[in-house]
Parts: structure tokens; C-alpha cells; sequence
């Protein structure tokens, strides 16, 4: 058969395109672009091919690293097969960006572990999955749809999309359920541990899941065939069951507790975990647990709380987020914690911008010979290049050269200035260039990128760019304390200014215009003013809790800087206050979303140095726990706000903490005496916290209680007139009143409630009211029962009846039952202080405390009938002494305070008599 012919019409001639002399038609002009494209299509994939081969050893050591853990054996470090994987996902997004919603994802969360290692074997194991599942993504290195590697945005085909976006959620959901379970104390985590278990076993599957469809996805486009592809998912398998045995697996610390658990009787798991008082027996031990979790990851130190009963190991009431931790569902737990989390995501998402932003600018400015040309900042740059300096440069001649730089481009100005206003016929650009020790010309300085009217402004700050200041310049440079300054350090410094101040005023903020002495000023008043609130006696013992965590105590350590100073210059304040009102409008935000809540003060604001926005976050949350305890004094406010308020100073006592110990570090490493150097560093904020910062709990407060920090008020011990102190920003620090309800993480509970409204119900009401409060002393305070809180058989069968007859009401009933039986425990007046006579703990009503000698307090009962014979060995206590009476609890600031002022007040009556003990105090007959 004849192939059929084609005809072709040539009566009308093909339109033609005119460039000067050279017509094309539009099929040339179509087959030219076509041209282009395949030779720009063929670039890219040379490209990618040299990208991959330069790289090969990185892809090949993830894929080793993958299959060493297979054998049935893991090795020790989970997370150096993920360091490895994401070095080779980094490459192969280079080839294919439209991957990176999903890199990018992963890298978040290996970010927030890496940070602060957990040191968590369930932890490293689900992102150990998660790496194993976006290894299916490095088989894009075998493409062969080279156009695949071109896709973009919309381009990508939508059964990638589909897939990059399960991938990006699985793996939020995965870290979303990581982060509540880093937050759980070991309690918690134990009696949930089999819904945990499960949860995670989920996660782990669905990571499978999104591996398997990354593999079919990508199959069409591959060098991949059938048998491979199920090799890969039956090896994937092995390594799943792996995982799952590692998950469930029971660590160490909970055989022990299993033990314990046995120990307390014939009970089962769910029964305990419904009893307070069985819970109280175990907590000691679990307690141990989280200290030394937190400890070897670096995280903050769960110390003891509550006054003296924590120097004397008395336990208090199990906090009510950690009941929440141990009988809400995991599920419920998760959701509670989503929105904290959602903002380390933004927090994380954000830094990892703004490194890319800057590795950016300096990939561009590696493309010139010569270092200088990787500084970033042109005044900078002008002076490395001008000096000739390679790698690094020493402090001293950097801060020099600066000084000439700067004094140069004023003088060059100053005379361009004056020859404008010669006459018309002078010849200008006659005379001899100006040149600078630097060995440029000035009239090419002042071609610099940076313009000169902003210089003109700062005149003012030359004077800070002196060896009088070098250390301060050179601590805010030279990160690693090594005495040189690298380029990645100028770079660091330079770009890390607010986005208007020019260089030269950053140089002098960071010269003198450090001093937190406004900040001292500020929150030592917030501490002034804390002392002065009454609370209502149903919040007394949770602010009393609070005020006494031995973290809040430590960091006045901090606050009180012995060499704080107040800046004189008025220019220098300005720059100050657009410094302090800069890190506040930028933490507000944050602390706002989490409701001042801090578990990890990295997570929410950078792994930077902290002292450079540590007084500011102070001063904010702790405004914000003023405005709370305000609020407390006329409202009862849930516990679990001031457990959170507690649990923040902790985690930023911790983040001091770890600071200390990096600095220390350095410090060694430079053979430095670090006691020496830390009087210095910082303006000395970190000398005092340096020495302490290794106490325990117990020990942070017997050494409160035995002596008179912070007693006396910041302003009178440092002999400062309040009137030097001028806050720039007084419109926004002042009038600082109680928080708004509705700005609070728990609502107001008890708002509202009276037993009026229950009419007929009222009797019973109050009944069931105060058989739950009887039952709540008996079951959480043993050493506190007594005749008048027995809680008899009877009493049981009388609670057990009318919670019964509760179940016929509606809810809504129900719901003002249970919250009157709350308000009824909350109103219990115990001070969690031991009794030196009867031996009764907590104090169930009134506390009396001897105003001369230390943790020597009795109730009620011993102080109206005595004989008061139980007492310490070491006390030197006497029955002459004078006794304070405290209705209600409060701290051990407060309590000290009353003790140095009714010792003084006694004194006037009664002089000359001396306590035989060794506190010397005034001894007084008993009032």
C-alpha cells in the first residue's frame, strides 16, 4: 500500500517577520525558541548531573547510614543516620525545589530535637522514621523525566502535590505529638504510657504509609521497576517492626516505677491513677526521674517548691497540670498544646528564612576574588578590603580601624562642605586627594553604598569606638571569645541591627548602651509591688507556690547586677529606648500567643545570646504575672496559672543556665580564670548566678531562709535616688493593672458561683461540699488528719450517695455541685510548713512564726496551749522568743520581712535581752 501523499499549498506565502535586514517566518521562530529550550533543559540537567556527582559521597553516606540499623540491631545515636539524610535531602532539593514544602517541614522538627536533645529513645525513633520516610525522596537523584526536575509551583504534577502535602502534615502531627510528650513529667507519661505507646505506633505506620506513596508517586518518572519497589516496602517493613519494638519497650525508669506501683497494694494501673493520695506516694520517686531527664538534655531543672517544706522534703498537693498530664486522655493533651506549638513552627519557619536570606547574600558576594568581598555590610567591607586582612583580624586593630574609618569619611564631608561654598572659579577637583591611614581615598569613601546623612546623625558615637570600650565591642563581635573577629562574625554583628540604625550606632549601643540598670529599676519594682497584693485566701497557697520557686529566686540573682550604671548621654538613652521598645514590640507578640507560658525559651525566640534580650523578656513576663496576681485579689484564679507562671521562670532559669555553661566553656577553652572573666562579662549579670547556678532546690532556698537577700529593696541596698532613673518608655511601662479574664489561658472557674441559686438543693450542696473537702484532707495531707478532719466509713457511704443522686440532675447541676466542692478545697487554709511542736504538716489554719530564729513555726494549737517540746536539735529556739501570726500563706520573702520588721518593733519595747542561740537577734518577752 502507498503511504498517502502530503500536499502542500503553496499559492499563499507564509507571513514573515522583519528584524533590520533578516526575515524570519513564525515556524522559524517557534523552532528557535524550541531550540533555546532544549538547550536550556539540557544546562539544567548538566547541572543537576555535576550537582549529584560533586555530592555523591553525601547521598551514599545517608543511604548507609539508613541501612546500618537494619539486623535486628540498632545503633546508639538514632539521630546521626537523620543528620546524614537531610544533608542529602539538601542536595537533591537543589535539583528539585519543588520538593522542599516537605524538606522543609522535616527540617523544622529535626531543628527543635537537635537544639535540645532529648536524649528520648522513643523520641529519636519516631524521627528516625520520619528520616526514613523522606528518603524515598533521594531516588529523585535516578530521575528520568528531566523535566520533572523543572517543575515549579503550580507545574508540579497534583499527584505530587497531594503527596508533599500528607508528607508535610504526617510530619507536623508526628512533631505536634513529640513536643506534648517532651512536656509530660515522667508521671504523667507513665500511667498513659500505653496510650502513648499506641499514638506513636500510629505515627509510625502512617510515616510508612507516606513513604510507600512517595515511592509509587515517583515510580512513573524512575529507573525503578515492580520487584524493587516491593523490596523497598518489605525492607521499609523490617525497619517499622524495629521501631515498634523500640517504642513500646519499657525504659529503665518505668520497670522501676511498675515496682513501686506494686508495692502501694492489690491495685491496677487505672485505679491508682485515680487516687491523689496513692499518686502523692509515688511522685518522690518520679520526681528523681524528671530531674535527671531534664538534666541530661539540657533542659530545665525541676527543683523543689513551697517554702520551707521544700528544705524539709515535705511533699505539697500534686499540681493540677500534672493530675491534667496523668488522667487526661493523650488525645485531649495534643489538642491543648497545638496552638504553643503552631508558634515554635512560625518561630523556627522564620529563623530558618532568615539564615537562607543571609546565606544568599553571601553566596553573591563569593563570587569576587579576594575575602573582604564575603562582608556584607560596605563600611565593613571597605575597611577589610583597605587593610588587607584575610580570614580574621584581631579586636583591637578592627576597633582602630573603625575609629579612622569613620573620623576620615566625617573629616573628607566636613571639607567637601567647605569647598562648596568657594567661589565658582576654583578649580575643585584640583587639589590632592584626602587619604586615610587605611590607605584609600576618601572621595572613594564617600561613593560608599552607605549614605553619609545618616553618619551626620551619629557624629556623637565616635567617642564609643575607644579602647575605653573595647571589651564591650569586642564581646558583642567576637562570639567564641577567641580575640580575633572571623567574617562570619562581622557578618553575624552587622546583620543582626535593627533594619534603620546605621553601623556606627549599633557599635555604640553595644560600647555602653547595654547596661540594664532601667530594667533593674523596673523589675525590682515589680517585685516591690507583687509584695504589697493581698490575694484572696483561695489563691494565697498557689501564689505563695509560685513566689517561692527556688528558679524565681536565682534569677534575681541576675536582676540584682552589682554594677549596673545609668547612661548619662542623651543621645546614647535615645538609642536605649529604640532598642528596648524594638525587643519589646518583637517578644510581645510571641509570649502573647503562648500566654506567657515558656517551656523552651530557644524554641520561641533563637538559640542566640540570650543576655541580649534576657532583661526585656524579664520585665515582660513578669509584668504579666503582676497583672495576674493583681488579678488574684479579687478573683480565684485557676491553679494551673500559676504552676505555668512557676514553670516559666524555670525554663528561663534554665536557658541562664545553660548560657553560664557555654560562656564557662569558652572561657576554659581560652585559659581564662572564669571567675574572673564572668565579673566582667555582660556587665556582670552572670557572676553572681555562675556561683549558685549548681545548687539544688533545697539548697536555693535554706540559703533564702537563713539570710537576708533581697529583703532589702534594690534601690536602698545600691544607695540609688530613684530620680537619676528616667524610663524612656514610661507611656507604655506605667499604669500596669490586673490582667484582663479573658486574657487568661483558664478560665475563671468559680466566677459567679453561688449556692443561693440552688434553692431546695442548697443543704445538700453544702454537704457535698464539705465531705469533698474532708475526704481531699484525709487522702493528700495523712500527717494533717486529726479528730476534726476524720473522714470516717460513714462519711464515704454519705459522698458516695449523694454523687449517685448527682447523676438524675442535668449537667448543668451537676457542673455547680463539682465546682463548689472545688471551691470548697481551695479554700482549705493550709500552709504547707511543718509544725516543730505536734509534727503536723501542712498547717491546716493559722501558722506562728518565731520572729528571732529561723524555720521555727507552729500552729495553732501548740502556740495557744503548748508544751512545745518537738523541736530540732540544732534549734536554739526559746520559748521567750516573740511569734508573728500568718492567717494566711505567703512566701519567704514576705515571712522574713515580717520577722526583720516585728524584730525591730519588738526591739523598742524590750531592748538589751539577746537570743542564746546563734542568730543573735533580740530576744523578747512573748506577746
Amino acid at each position: 500500500m502507498n503511504n498517502p501523499s502530503i500536499v502542500v499549498d503553496t499559492t499563499h506565502s507564509p507571513p514573515q517577520i522583519q528584524m533590520g535586514d533578516i526575515h524570519f517566518t513564525p515556524l522559524e521562530t517557534t523552532l528557535d525558541k524550541v531550540d533555546d529550550s532544549v538547550q536550556s533543559v539540557a544546562d539544567n540537567v548538566a547541572s543537576i548531573q555535576k550537582l549529584y556527582t560533586a555530592n555523591s559521597a553525601t547521598c551514599s553516606a545517608a543511604y548507609k547510614a539508613l541501612s546500618d540499623t537494619g539486623g535486628g540491631i540498632f545503633i546508639m545515636d538514632l539521630l546521626e543516620p537523620v543528620k546524614k539524610v537531610l544533608d542529602a535531602l539538601n542536595v537533591v532539593a537543589q535539583a528539585n525545589p519543588w520538593i522542599g514544602i516537605a524538606v522543609t517541614a522535616f527540617k523544622l522538627i529535626v531543628d527543635l530535637e537537635m537544639e535540645r536533645r532529648s536524649n528520648d529513645r522513643r523520641i529519636e525513633a519516631l524521627i528516625f522514621s520520619q528520616a526514613d520516610m523522606m528518603s524515598a525522596l533521594l531516588e529523585l537523584r535516578h530521575i528520568k523525566d528531566v523535566g520533572l526536575a523543572m517543575f515549579k509551583g503550580s507545574g508540579i504534577p497534583s499527584r505530587f502535590q497531594c503527596v508533599l502535602q500528607a508528607i508535610k502534615e504526617s510530619i507536623n502531627g508526628c512533631g505536634l505529638a513529640m513536643d506534648t510528650y517532651k512536656k509530660q513529667k515522667f508521671l504523667g507519661k507513665f500511667f498513659r504510657s500505653k496510650q502513648w505507646k499506641d499514638k506513636f505506633e500510629t505515627i509510625a505506620k502512617d510515616l510508612l504509609d507516606r513513604k510507600v506513596e512517595i515511592t509509587f508517586a515517583l515510580q512513573a518518572n524512575m529507573a525503578l521497576g515492580v520487584d524493587q519497589l516491593q523490596d523497598g516496602v518489605s525492607g521499609a517493613n523490617v525497619k517499622l517492626d524495629m521501631i515498634i519494638d523500640l517504642l513500646r519497650r519499657p525504659t529503665p525508669q518505668e520497670e522501676k516505677m511498675e515496682i513501686e506501683v506494686k508495692k502501694l497494694g492489690d491495685y491496677d494501673i487505672e485505679a491508682v491513677r485515680e487516687r491523689k493520695d496513692l499518686l502523692m506516694q509515688l511522685e518522690p520517686l518520679a520526681a528523681q526521674f524528671d530531674v535527671a531527664s531534664q538534666s541530661s538534655s539540657g533542659g530545665k531543672l525541676t527543683t523543689m517548691t513551697g517554702g520551707v517544706a521544700g528544705l524539709q522534703k515535705k511533699p505539697k498537693a500534686l499540681e493540677e497540670s500534672l493530675l491534667d498530664s496523668v488522667q487526661l486522655e493523650v488525645d485531649d493533651l495534643i489538642k491543648q498544646n497545638r496552638n504553643y506549638f503552631n508558634v515554635k513552627l512560625e518561630a523556627q519557619e522564620k529563623r530558618l528564612q532568615d539564615t537562607i536570606s543571609f546565606s544568599t547574600k553571601k553566596i553573591i558576594t563569593k563570587l569576587g576574588d579576594g575575602p573582604y568581598k564575603k562582608i556584607l555590610d560596605p563600611d565593613l567591607r571597605h575597611i577589610w578590603k583597605g587593610m588587607n586582612w584575610q580570614g580574621a583580624v584581631k579586636v583591637r586593630p578592627l576597633v582602630a580601624a573603625l575609629h579612622d574609618y569613620f573620623v576620615d569619611r566625617f573629616e573628607a564631608h566636613e571639607q567637601g562642605r567647605t569647598n562648596a561654598l568657594l567661589t565658582a572659579d576654583a578649580a575643585l577637583g584640583s587639589h590632592s586627594p584626602v587619604v586615610s591611614e587605611l590607605g584609600s581615598e576618601i572621595e572613594g569613601m564617600l561613593d560608599a553604598p552607605s549614605g553619609f546623612n545618616e553618619f551626620e546623625a551619629d557624629k556623637w558615637c565616635l567617642a564609643y569606638l575607644s579602647s575605653t570600650y573595647l571589651r564591650a565591642i569586642a564581646e558583642a563581635i567576637d562570639d567564641d571569645f577567641s580575640g580575633f573577629v572571623r567574617i562570619s562574625e562581622a557578618n553575624n554583628f552587622s546583620s543582626s541591627r535593627p533594619g534603620d540604625w546605621s553601623l556606627l550606632k549599633w557599635i555604640a549601643y553595644w560600647a555602653d548602651g547595654t547596661s540594664n540598670l532601667i530594667y533593674q529599676y523596673l523589675i525590682e519594682e515589680i517585685f516591690e509591688k507583687i509584695s504589697q497584693v493581698k490575694v484572696l485566701p483561695q489563691n494565697a497557697s498557689a501564689v505563695q507556690t509560685y513566689l517561692d520557686t527556688p528558679d524565681r529566686y536565682l534569677l534575681r540573682y541576675v536582676i540584682r547586677d552589682p554594677r549596673g550604671h545609668y547612661v548619662q548621654c542623651g543621645d546614647l538613652l535615645g538609642v536605649m529606648a529604640a532598642r528596648m521598645r524594638y525587643e519589646e514590640e518583637r517578644l510581645t507578640p510571641v509570649l502573647k500567643k503562648i500566654h506567657y507560658n515558656i517551656d523552651v525559651v530557644q524554641d520561641y525566640f533563637g538559640k542566640g545570646r540570650i543576655e541580649t534580650y534576657l532583661f526585656p523578656l524579664l520585665y515582660l513576663t513578669l509584668r504579666h504575672h503582676y497583672q495576674i496576681i493583681q488579678l488574684a485579689a479579687t478573683e480565684i484564679i485557676d491553679n494551673r496559672i500559676f504552676e505555668s507562671a512557676g514553670s516559666t521562670m524555670g525554663s528561663i532559669w534554665a536557658a541562664v543556665r545553660d548560657r553560664i555553661d557555654q560562656v564557662e566553656a569558652e572561657f576554659r577553652l581560652q585559659k581564662l580564670n572564669a571567675d574572673q572573666e564572668f565579673w566582667w562579662f555582660g556587665n556582670g549579670i552572670y557572676f553572681r548566678p555562675y556561683k549558685r547556678r549548681n545548687d539544688t532546690g533545697a539548697e536555693t532556698l535554706k540559703r533564702q531562709n537563713r539570710a537576708l537577700n533581697f529583703i532589702q529593696p534594690f534601690l536602698e541596698e545600691y544607695s540609688i535616688d530613684p530620680n537619676w532613673i528616667v524610663d524612656p518608655l514610661a507611656d507604655v511601662h506605667q499604669g500596669v493593672g490586673p490582667l484582663s479574664p479573658d486574657a487568661l489561658e483558664f478560665p475563671l472557674a468559680f466566677k459567679n458561683l453561688s449556692i443561693a441559686e440552688l434553692g431546695v438543693e442548697r443543704a445538700r450542696a453544702e454537704r457535698y461540699a464539705a465531705l469533698s473537702a474532708r475526704k481531699y484532707i484525709w487522702e493528700n495531707m495523712p500527717q494533717a488528719r486529726s479528730a476534726a478532719t476524720e473522714f470516717t466509713d460513714g462519711d464515704e457511704a454519705e459522698l458516695d450517695a449523694i454523687e449517685s443522686s448527682l447523676k438524675q440532675l442535668s449537667e448543668a447541676t451537676q457542673a455547680q455541685y463539682n465546682a463548689l466542692a472545688a471551691l470548697e478545697i481551695r479554700s482549705i487554709n493550709a500552709d504547707f510548713y511543718l509544725c516543730n511542736g505536734c509534727g503536723l504538716f501542712p498547717l491546716l489554719g493559722h501558722r506562728w512564726t518565731c520572729a528571732n530564729c529561723n524555720e521555727v513555726d507552729y500552729c495553732s494549737s501548740c502556740e495557744a496551749h503548748g508544751p512545745k517540746a518537738k523541736r530540732e536539735e540544732d534549734t536554739f529556739h526559746k520559748e521567750t522568743h516573740s511569734m508573728i501570726y500568718i492567717p494566711h500563706p505567703i512566701s519567704m520573702e514576705a515571712t522574713l520581712r515580717k520577722r526583720q520588721e516585728s524584730t525591730i518593733l519588738f526591739a523598742k519595747e524590750c531592748p538589751g535581752r539577746t537570743c542564746g542561740g546563734p542568730c543573735g537577734r533580740i530576744d523578747v518577752s512573748l506577746i
